[in-house]
């Protein structure tokens, strides 16, 4: 069970986390991101892609506030390498 990844993305500190939608999908894998980052430099969706630009099969980012946001991906498999990469 993969909880979260710590990595580091120019200076700043980000928490990779599978998405689960409520307590009733935790045992489904979710081909959704949550990404969280510990610094006051706004996420924009062009920053995450720039991040990600390895995924092609990122299908949507929704940037939820300043320090938040979702990717979607085509297959949970992706998100599961993500995860498991290691920390840089």
């Amino acid at each position: 069970f993969l909880h979260f990844n710590t990595c580091s993305i120019k200076d700043r500190t980000i928490r990779l986390r599978r998405f689960r939608s409520d307590i009733s999908t935790c045992e489904v894998d979710s081909s959704t991101l949550r990404v969280k980052c510990c610094s006051s430099e706004p996420l924009t969706e062009e920053s995450l892609r720039q991040c990600f630009h390895h995924q092609s099969s990122i299908k949507s980012i929704d940037v939820i506030c300043h320090s938040q946001a979702l990717i979607t991906f085509e297959s949970f498999d992706h998100v599961d390498q993500i995860l498991l990469m290691p920390s840089h």
